[in-house]
């Protein structure tokens, strides 16, 4: 059985769309999702690291759990649900693992089996890093098929040999959803 393993941040889920609209709101810009072409977006926004990174938090405490899940992807683990191994692997914080874990949890229980993270940096926090890099999970995990935002992540993967779909984003210069649901029917 194949072993196919989803980022959730702006996979699974709109992190990264439903933050600006909420630091637009709060900080009364104006700020294009379109115009994100990178990820971490602080310097196109204009923002100090520390001050993105603080606000990505306190959104993710406050708001997560509201997050809309992907409903395209949601329709298709409904469609194949027993054709794969599904885990989830993700980048955040070691202090707001639960939350995301929750949200996972909340849309995606029938299917996903394992939750993994990778902490994130923050100042002034340490913890064991067992895996630096998604790679580094996605070797020790023998994963087959890995879906992320994340060109670099999918380059890594790829490098293992594990097939890599990059979601598109304006970040990156990945394939939509639709084009990627396709591949991953003819794989499993």
């Amino acid at each position: 059985m194949l072993h196919i393993v989803f980022d959730v941040d702006d996979v699974l889920n709109n992190l990264m769309y439903s933050w600006l609209q909420n630091f637009n709101k709060s900080k009364k810009t104006n700020i294009k999702y379109k115009e994100l072409i990178y990820n971490p977006p602080y310097e196109i926004i204009g923002i100090d690291k520390l001050i993105y990174l603080n606000s990505l938090d306190y959104f993710r405490y406050y708001y997560y759990e509201d997050l809309t899940p992907n409903q395209k992807i949601l329709d298709w683990f409904k469609e194949n649900e027993h054709k794969a191994y599904f885990s989830v692997l993700t980048s955040t914080p070691g202090a707001y693992a639960s939350i995301v874990s929750n949200w996972v949890f909340k849309y995606f229980s029938q299917w996903i089996r394992t939750f993994a993270f990778i902490p994130s940096d923050r100042e002034g926090i340490k913890l064991p890093m067992y895996d630096k890099l998604k790679a580094d999970w996605l070797y020790r995990n023998h994963a087959d098929i890995f879906i992320d935002d994340s060109y670099i992540n999918c380059l890594d993967a790829v490098y293992l040999g594990v097939q890599s779909f990059c979601l598109k984003q304006p970040w990156n210069g990945g394939d939509n959803i639709d084009i990627i649901l396709e591949k991953l029917n003819r794989e499993i």
